[in-house]
């Protein structure tokens, strides 16, 4: 059983180790590395919950209190899928074993992790066809057999993307995440989600660039979206996610705009950018905006919003949006969240101009966008009632 774990950073200039996870009988405890403190590159991997100082913090399993921004690197569900059937031998219950299993050294983010004080795994660009990728992703899926020199690159760590089959791709032009359809499909998913990003990004909302590739199965159920990886400008990035400055609020975009106060470089800037995303959300009947698809990236002077990721018409299957929009409950309307301002450091005449832009937006560009994407009346109908 692995008792420890150093945390690496590789900024690109310098491969540093910023801390030690430790594991005791009832507890798991972090501490800074004094020579990182010292260094002067030191900065708080969670600045709400691990300010950088010498003493330990203490909780009783990983993603829990100040411990929390660490399960932003253990794999989602495609990840764990992806662990189970490629690495028997791996107990997907120890968070430990996860973590040093999946540090391929290209992992989502910013953190590596060894079991090792003196080894640490540079990233490695290995280069595949987008084609084997996809097959192997399908492999993976229909829990047969593929070739295991692909599974560093089949996102064993967590990122955007959930339980959906993707992989991380390269080309001459950059990095990606490429999003695979899924065999359980009833719709062309890279379609539709492209469509999702072309009008937030029309409405004023960053998003990373992004193209849709043609499959050369005949019996896919869609295309494959590649979509630009943000925590790359080249440089890695440390990238957190909602949840872990949610640890221990409230899943609301209300606790989320009082994160947001505290830890952005310009926070009225952030938190008009958070409701434009918010009111999109609400339109377009994506429901599916739990806090791991919202994520700040650090920078100088605090962080700002990652682009916007994992936003698709109709997605989720709730009443409302997974985070609530107000502080009257889960409800999810335009209404309450203009009634909520306030907490977005704006008034409600501003939040009302917001709303009409954006729903404006929407219905002036809608049937351009279905027509770029080539979506039908039973794919948007699919989406938009599921």
């Amino acid at each position: 059983m692995i008792s420890e774990l150093f945390i690496y950073i590789d900024n690109g200039n310098s491969v540093d180790i910023a801390g030690k996870l430790e594991r005791f009988d009832r507890a798991i405890s972090f501490r800074y590395s004094p020579k990182w403190i010292a260094s002067g590159r030191s900065f708080s991997l969670d600045p709400i919950q691990l300010p950088v100082n010498e003493g330990r913090y203490t909780s009783s399993r990983i993603g829990k209190g100040p411990l929390a921004v660490f399960r932003d690197s253990l794999p989602d569900q495609w990840g764990a899928k992806v662990v189970r059937q490629n690495h028997p031998e791996i107990n997907v219950e120890d968070p430990f074993e996860l973590l040093q299993i999946t540090s391929t050294g290209d992992r989502f983010g910013l953190f590596e992790y060894s079991a090792s004080k003196d080894l640490f795994i540079t990233g490695t660009r290995s280069t595949f066809p987008l084609q084997d990728l996809y097959e192997a992703a399908n492999s993976v899926e229909s829990n047969a057999s593929f070739d295991r020199s692909l599974s560093k690159m089949l996102n064993l760590g967590s990122s955007p993307g959930g339980a959906r089959p993707k992989s991380f791709f390269y080309d001459d032009r950059g990095e990606w995440l490429a999003k695979f359809p899924s065999r359980f499909d009833d719709q062309n998913q890279a379609q539709v989600e492209a469509a999702s990003l072309r009008l937030l990004e029309r409405s004023g909302v960053k998003v990373p660039n992004f193209e849709i590739i043609k499959t050369s199965n005949s019996k896919a159920n869609g295309d494959i979206l590649l979509v630009e990886r943000f925590d790359r400008t080249p440089q890695r990035q440390h990238v957190i996610s909602a949840a872990t400055l949610l640890s221990g609020l409230s899943d609301s975009y209300i606790d989320f705009a009082g994160q947001i106060r505290v830890v952005a470089a310009d926070p009225k800037r952030e938190l008009r950018d958070l409701f434009q995303r918010m009111v999109f959300n609400i339109s377009i009947g994506n429901r599916d905006d739990h806090p791991r698809n919202h994520a700040m990236i650090y920078g100088r002077g605090g962080y700002a919003l990652s682009p916007a990721f994992d936003v698709v018409i109709g997605e989720g299957n709730r009443r409302g949006q997974a985070m609530a929009t107000s502080r009257s409950g889960m409800r999810s309307s335009l209404d309450d969240a203009i009634q909520s301002a306030s907490y977005f450091m704006m008034d409600e005449q501003d939040a009302r101009e917001i709303v009409e832009r954006v729903l404006d937006t929407i219905a002036g560009n809608w049937s351009e966008v279905m027509e770029e994407f080539e979506i039908g009346c039973d794919d948007l109908m699919w989406a938009l009632t599921r």
